[in-house]
């Protein structure tokens, strides 16, 4: 429906509700252009944020966040430029042979990210 950041700053002023805010997901908004460009323009429309690792190449999840073809680094930098300090939702699968290392490897990569 909103296939740009400026239409979604838009969207999300007209209602003039604090009620209507931006729960962001990196990873699904990828395909429509760079999240880091998308933070800085929602700016402090953004209240949640939903991480999750993507590929372009396959058009996919991938099970680790730093597998696929987000720039995380731009990503954390333009959440840190925006004020955005509250929890980080990930969709991840995980790496592992089991659900005990699919978990461990998700808390690894949610503690890398966290450190950008």
């Amino acid at each position: 429906m909103l296939l740009s950041a400026p239409e979604l700053a838009r969207y999300i002023d007209d209602f003039a509700s604090p009620w209507v805010v931006a729960y962001f997901d990196v990873g699904n908004i990828i395909n429509y252009g760079y999240p880091e460009h998308w933070v800085r323009t929602l700016g402090k429309r953004i209240k949640k944020v939903h991480v999750k690792g993507w590929s372009l190449q396959t058009r996919f999840a991938t099970p680790d966040l730093f597998g696929g073809t987000i720039d995380w680094p731009a990503v954390m930098r333009e959440l840190h430029a925006i004020g955005y300090d509250d929890v980080l939702t990930a969709e991840l699968s995980g790496c592992g042979i089991d659900k005990k290392a699919k978990c461990k490897s998700i808390s690894v990569d949610l503690d890398a990210l966290l450190n950008l």
